[in-house]
């Protein structure tokens, strides 16, 4: 994956220089996992080529001296505060966006199927070729993903979320381990990373691809029946109507015709995002990457989710990408790994702003209005 980005039409940006040290909680704001976060990026941005494209925020070669080497966390704050300038980012005027979240589910596992493991996990099956982004073809479908098999010399569309629910690849030792819950298997998929919890180990996945089809909302398709309230539509409210209405639960799950393949990572230290490098808890945001490149150092300013322990007015590392993550002030925080990260991902839908923190040696001046 090359973090860099063809970016969207900026004509209807605009951005406002704001001095670092003003930035909304940066005094509050403790920065030590924030360094760990940074770091991580740095060292996958570093190994890029010098002529590497980060839109709007120039050039690798443009990055290279904060790039230079690992910052201590001691000298973390004064280094956001000597080598960067920070701007407030607007889109037609407005500063705000939403924000939600995500995490890394933790499901427990067998490595054969049974009564009380019969849902399989898949690998990514070889005869799939997926298209991360288009782009690399035409700049008017950057971004834009398609996957298939090829029919002699085309490619045509591969299994749809049904089809491969169905039970079409058994038989072909695909499968990585078998769930007991189909619903967390399901928010699995939407997550796109996991933690496998055997009786006597365990084992991370990571995304190795999806089917092709374009992601669908089933909480958007639940509140058109009305078989939920808005405030009920979280994951965790969406698990219990399940529970409660186990017999509706494939209608609404084939509202979303795509479908997760995954990589076993064995005893991986933790989730890697779609830049390349392993994601840090609350410092970790999933982007747009047609108006974010991965690993952009960022601040996000946004309304804490009910429960959360800490304010949202924070330095973020842009890390990852999500099918539902588009637009320009638009992300998904990791809180991650296990059910209490679950349970503030899954009811957070919170307003908020982003700063983009770009080099000071880079002209900015042309955005800036």
């Amino acid at each position: 994956m090359t973090p860099s980005i063809i970016p969207i039409n900026f004509k209807n940006f605009s951005f406002q220089e704001v001095m670092v040290e003003n930035l909304p909680g940066f005094a509050e704001d403790t920065l030590e996992d924030a360094c760990l976060a940074w770091n991580s990026s740095a060292a996958v941005l570093k190994s890029l080529s010098s002529e590497t494209s980060f839109g709007i925020a120039g050039t690798r070669a443009e990055w290279e001296e904060v790039l230079k080497s690992p910052i201590e966390e001691w000298a973390f704050r004064r280094f956001l505060e000597t080598h960067f300038r920070a701007y407030h980012l607007r889109y037609e005027g407005q500063p705000k966006g939403l924000f939600t979240g995500y995490y890394e589910p933790c499901l427990k596992a067998s490595s054969t199927p049974s009564a009380e493991f019969p849902y399989p996990i898949y690998q990514r099956p070889p005869e799939l070729m997926v298209i991360e982004d288009l782009g690399q073809f035409h700049p008017a479908l950057a971004e834009y993903r398609i996957a298939g098999t090829r029919q002699g010399t085309t490619l045509k569309p591969y299994y749809s979320r049904r089809e491969l629910s169905s039970g079409i690849l058994e038989g072909r030792h695909l499968e990585i381990a078998w769930a007991a819950n189909k619903a967390d298997l399901y928010f699995m998929h939407i997550q796109g990373s996991g933690k496998l919890e055997f009786e006597d180990r365990w084992v991370r996945l990571s995304y190795d691809g999806t089917n092709g089809y374009p992601y669908t909302s089933i909480g958007k398709y639940i509140l058109e029946q009305g078989y939920l309230a808005p405030e009920e539509a979280t994951m965790q409210g969406i698990k219990q109507w399940f529970r409660i209405n186990p017999e509706k639960m494939d209608e609404v799950l084939y509202q979303n015709d795509s479908f997760v393949f995954f990589k076993n990572l064995g005893l991986q230290e933790g989730p890697i995002g779609r830049q390349g490098a392993v994601l840090t808890p609350k410092r970790s945001l999933a982007v747009d990457p047609r108006v974010i490149a991965m690993g952009m150092p960022l601040w996000l300013s946004a309304v804490a989710p009910r429960g959360a322990e800490h304010s949202l007015q924070r330095f973020v590392v842009a890390q990852d990408v999500g099918g539902a993550i588009k637009g320009p002030i638009r992300g998904d925080f990791y809180w991650g790994t296990g059910h209490q990260a679950g349970k503030l991902a899954g009811c957070m839908k919170s307003a908020g702003e982003l700063y983009f923190l770009i080099p000071k040696m880079i002209d900015f001046k042309g955005f800036v209005g």
